[in-house]
């Protein structure tokens, strides 16, 4: 079978970041239990503040670990993409 011209890394380059991606979702699940958790203090005053119910009787609220799961995801593939954007400026 014949390489194609332009494979090689550069072409394995979007498989790498798409297993990137799926590995920083399924790392953020687990992690975005207890950092919603320890952010009790915060889901309480947020509650008393502005009315919103962030507190149940059974710990945070949904939306509120949605939230923190959100900010992790987004947070970790900022830091993802602009480290493969350094890695691509080094090797050119």
């Amino acid at each position: 079978m014949a390489l194609r011209k332009g494979g090689g890394a550069r072409g394995r380059r979007p498989l790498r970041i798409l297993l990137g991606f799926v590995a920083i979702v399924l790392l953020s699940v687990p992690l975005s239990v207890p950092a919603t958790l320890l952010l009790l203090p915060f889901w309480s005053w947020l509650e008393s503040a502005a009315g919103i119910e962030a507190v149940g009787h059974s710990g945070p609220a949904e939306w509120s670990y949605l939230l923190v799961f959100a900010v992790l995801v987004s947070g970790a593939a900022i830091l993802y993409l602009l480290r493969g954007k350094a890695e691509m400026l080094r090797d050119s």
